[in-house]
């Protein structure tokens, strides 16, 4: 009777090993996946991921805190599709907390909220380059 009870325990663990190996092996595809788009976070709006390619413009950042909020704004600029900049940040900032407004009333804005803060997105594209402009808004509650 144990050997039959210790080969229903290690059939157990064996699935529980594959099954943990295989959740290991997803989330360092999902790691390196993300990881190979984004090289950091914007200089000016800090948690707001920037995708290769993208080049911070440093003399664009404006930045306002006080107790009641934040404003701050900064552009990007780069040599790519409109759509690849949509799509990237349609994927990468709700894994970040952010929720997608789905207001699809304009092509080249994209528009979040996580808690009181609001981030919109919004492309220009000239001549095979790409300018994005970031705006944050945060609110304070007292």
């Amino acid at each position: 009777m144990e050997d039959q009870h210790f080969i229903v325990l290690r059939v157990k663990n064996d699935s529980c090993k594959i099954f943990i190996k295989i959740f290991v092996f997803v989330i360092i595809c999902l790691f390196y996946y993300n990881t190979a788009y984004t090289q950091g976070f914007l200089d000016c709006i800090e948690d707001i991921p920037l995708m290769n390619e993208l080049v911070e413009k440093k003399d664009s950042c404006f930045y306002f805190d006080s107790n009641e909020g934040r404003v701050a704004n900064v552009e990007v600029e780069g040599n790519l599709d409109k759509n690849d900049i949509l799509d990237f940040y349609r994927n990468i900032l709700p894994q970040l907390g952010w929720k997608i407004n789905d207001d699809r009333s304009y092509e080249n804005i994209l528009k979040f909220r996580r808690e009181n803060e609001l981030v919109n997105i919004m492309i220009h594209e000239n001549n095979q380059k790409s300018l994005v402009t970031f705006f944050s808004f945060l609110l304070l509650e007292y």
